[in-house]
C-alpha cells in the first residue's frame, strides 16, 4: 500500500521540530507568531503540529488545543470565558492541562476593528501573563508582524518564538482567507449614520440575529368552483391548498389564477429552492438576512462541515455550498456600460479583483 506523499518540506519539519522544543522547555504563559501562506485550520502544518502537541513527549503536561477565529469573536473575551478571573491560574499553581490557543484571522479584520483588538492585547497583556496558556497567532504574511510592533509594542516584547512555514495548503489558492475575510465581513452589524464617541461598539450578528419568517407568493390556478376566487372566500378556512395547482408554463393567466400567500421560515426556505428573490422595504432586515446567510455558509465551508447549523439554536439550513457575496447593483452599473457582460464574467472579475486587494494589502 504507497503511502500519501508528505505535504511538508523539510525546512518546515525542522520548524515544526524547534516549535515543539520551546512548547516543551515553557512555562507560564507563551506567544508564539507562526507564519504559513493561506493558513486556516486545516492547513496541513497546522494538523501536522497539533499531531506533534498530541504525541508522548507533551502527556506529561499536557495541552488543551482550542481554535480561536477572529472573525467571530474578540481574543480578550474568549479567553475571559475560557478562564475567568475567580478561577484564574497563577505561573506558580499550573493547571493541569494548559491551554493552546490558535488564533486565525487577525490580519482579515477591517483596520479599526484590527486597531482595537491589538489595542487590547497590550492593555491587558499584564492579565494575560498571570496565566498559564500558549497563545499562537496564525498569520498569512511575515509582514504583519509589523502590526503588532506598531500596535501593540509591550505585547510584543513578550514573545517567545517566531516560526515561518513555507508550505501551501492543497487547495485553491486563497480559499481560506477568503473565507476568513468574508466571515469577517459579515461577523458584525454595522450602524450606518450612527455615531460612536470614544470607542468603537462591537455587537456581533448571532448574538443579535432572530430567524426571519416569511411569505412565499405562490401564483395558482383554482381547480374548483371560480367563485371561490372571491377574496371573501379565499380567506375562508373551508379553502384549502390542496384544491390550487401550479400554474403551467402555456396556460392563459386570467381571471382564474390568485397568488397565494404561504408562510415559510428560513431554513426551510434555503433547503427548498435554488434560486431565490427577497423582497421587502428598507429595513426590513434583507442585507442583514444575506450577512446571516454568508457568514454561517463560510464558517461551514471553512470547518470542514458538510451541513450549515446556525446561531445558538443551530438552525439547520442544509447542504454546506460555497457563498459568494456581492452588490447586485454593482452588476446592474456595469451592465449600464457593458450590455454584453454576463454575470459569470462579472463573478469572475469580482474575484480576480479580491485577490489583487488581498495579495497588495499592506502586512
Amino acid at each position: 500500500m504507497e503511502t500519501a506523499p508528505d505535504p511538508l518540506t523539510p525546512a518546515d519539519h525542522n520548524e515544526l521540530d524547534s516549535l515543539a522544543t520551546t512548547l516543551a522547555l515553557s512555562s507560564g504563559t507563551t506567544i508564539i507568531f507562526a507564519i504559513a501562506p493561506e493558513s486556516g485550520p486545516n492547513h496541513p502544518v497546522v494538523e501536522q503540529f497539533k499531531s506533534v502537541v498530541n504525541q508522548e513527549a507533551f502527556s506529561e503536561e499536557g495541552f488543551q488545543v482550542s481554535n480561536f477565529f477572529y472573525s467571530q469573536d474578540s481574543l480578550i473575551n474568549f479567553l475571559y470565558r475560557l478562564n475567568p478571573l475567580d478561577q484564574e491560574t497563577s505561573v506558580n499553581t499550573p493547571a493541569p492541562i494548559r491551554p493552546l490557543i490558535m488564533a486565525f484571522g487577525i490580519e482579515q479584520l477591517e483596520i479599526p476593528r484590527r486597531i482595537n483588538e491589538l489595542k487590547r492585547l497590550n492593555v491587558g497583556r499584564e492579565s494575560l501573563f498571570e496565566r498559564d496558556m500558549v497563545l499562537m497567532f496564525w498569520l498569512n504574511k511575515p509582514q504583519f508582524l509589523d502590526e503588532f510592533r506598531l500596535r501593540a509594542p509591550d505585547f510584543w516584547d513578550w514573545r517567545e518564538q517566531i516560526v515561518e512555514f513555507q508550505t501551501h495548503p492543497p487547495l485553491v489558492q486563497l480559499f481560506y482567507p477568503y473565507l476568513d475575510w468574508l466571515i469577517a465581513q459579515n461577523s458584525y452589524l454595522k450602524f450606518s449614520g450612527v455615531m460612536q464617541v470614544q470607542r468603537q461598539v462591537d455587537i456581533f450578528l448571532d448574538q443579535v440575529y432572530i430567524s426571519l419568517k416569511a411569505e412565499r407568493q405562490k401564483l395558482v390556478v383554482d381547480t374548483s368552483d371560480p367563485r371561490h376566487l372571491s377574496k371573501a372566500n379565499l380567506s375562508s378556512p373551508s379553502i384549502r391548498f390542496d384544491e390550487f395547482e401550479a400554474i403551467p408554463q402555456d396556460i392563459d393567466i386570467s381571471s382564474n389564477t390568485k397568488t397565494i400567500p404561504q408562510k415559510v421560515d428560513l431554513a426551510k426556505a434555503i433547503q427548498d429552492s435554488q434560486y431565490s428573490v427577497i423582497l421587502g422595504d428598507p429595513g426590513a432586515g434583507k442585507t442583514t438576512l444575506l450577512k446571516y446567510l454568508a457568514l454561517h455558509f463560510a464558517t461551514a465551508q471553512r470547518d470542514d462541515q458538510k451541513t450549515v447549523l446556525a446561531g445558538e439554536a443551530n438552525e439547520d439550513l442544509g447542504q454546506t455550498r460555497l457563498p459568494v457575496f456581492f452588490r447586485i447593483a454593482d452588476y446592474a452599473e456595469r451592465l449600464a456600460t457593458q450590455s454584453d457582460l454576463s454575470l459569470q464574467q462579472f463573478l469572475r472579475e469580482f474575484s480576480q479583483q479580491w485577490q489583487t486587494e488581498f495579495t497588495n494589502q499592506p502586512g
